[in-house]
């Protein structure tokens, strides 16, 4: 069961990535595997927009969004007061480069070519990181 279902309260997970083509998949996979809900946006900007009115209780961040990549949307979000608690993963190519940054902010990390046991994991081990802070 994924994380105990029956005892968490529902948890919001807001999803930035600028390859609508990948969106589809990677809802379905939430939505038929976990009890959260999922707000997605396509670009930095609605981003940064939607975390104005709205807290998520994790992030998922495609590394090349735009104007702002992933990595700087995640420095933007977890600067700002209560935010900085909030765990990430970021979808990547993930290149030596990519995962330097990615490590050195301690955020997770997952292949744009991922199974659903690398998505799920990832997901639990996001929100284990959240209910320890």
């Amino acid at each position: 069961m994924f994380l105990n279902q029956r005892q968490a309260p529902l948890k919001a997970i807001l999803v930035a990535i600028d390859h609508p083509e990948s969106i589809p998949a990677l809802l379905q996979a939430i939505q038929d595997e976990t009890p959260c809900l999922v707000l997605t946006v396509s670009n930095s900007l609605e981003a940064v927009e939607a975390t104005e009115e709205w807290m998520p209780d994790l992030l998922i961040l495609d590394y090349y969004l735009s104007p702002l990549n992933g990595i700087e949307l995640a420095d933007h979000i977890h600067a700002r007061k209560k935010m900085g608690h909030i765990p990430t993963i970021m979808l990547s190519d993930q290149r030596p480069h990519e995962e330097r940054e990615i490590n050195k902010r301690g955020l997770l990390s997952l292949g744009r070519a991922f199974e659903l046991k690398d998505l799920l994991a990832l997901l639990e081990t996001a929100f284990n990181r959240s209910s320890c802070s």
